[in-house]
């Protein structure tokens, strides 16, 4: 039992002369562990803070460009394309118009086909209208050439360079 009384004694001889070395009166810090400085744990939240801004920023466009992709209304653009897949004839001086169904219950659309060449080139002007409580407002118009060469041929009601009439809108 003596041998064990005088490893613990030399021990705590040990432990008191690091104590009193140290100056503090404390322990030294164990190895290997250590705390932070403020410098480093600064420049750590700055890295933070930057990387979710760059993330912030690139979601915040993401989500911009997937609102502005919606489709809010009809496009005469899309009515042009389904017109021209659909149709294989023009006839000079016609004139349709519609609705769009349950797709856009508020839209009406109009057309008006012109022969502007002899070899079955035609003007389509493509008219898209919301109803509003004052009556039909234009909402959307494109006028596009569309050549259809097994349309019957006549005389060229507006031929292709000519000044234009200013004339259609006005009058809805």
């Amino acid at each position: 039992m003596k041998a064990s009384s005088e490893n613990v004694g030399d021990h705590r001889e040990r432990v008191e002369s690091r104590n009193c070395a140290n100056g503090a009166g404390q322990p030294p810090p164990a190895a290997g562990r250590r705390a932070f400085t403020l410098l480093e744990v600064m420049i750590a939240v700055t890295i933070f803070f930057v990387a979710l801004g760059a993330i912030l920023a690139v979601l915040t466009r993401g989500l911009a460009a997937a609102r502005g992709l919606q489709i809010s209304g009809p496009d005469a653009g899309m009515l042009a394309a389904e017109f021209s897949v659909s149709t294989n004839q023009l006839h000079d001086g016609k004139a349709e118009h519609g609705d769009f169904g349950q797709a856009y219950p508020d839209y009406t659309w109009e057309r008006e086909t012109y022969l502007i060449a002899t070899n079955g080139l035609f003007e389509v002007d493509f008219f898209i209208f919301k109803k509003t409580p004052h009556g039909p407002e234009l909402y959307d118009a494109l006028s596009t050439w569309m050549y259809k060469p097994e349309s019957p041929r006549g005389p060229v009601s507006r031929p292709a360079f000519a000044p234009r009439e200013r004339g259609g809108l006005e009058e809805r």
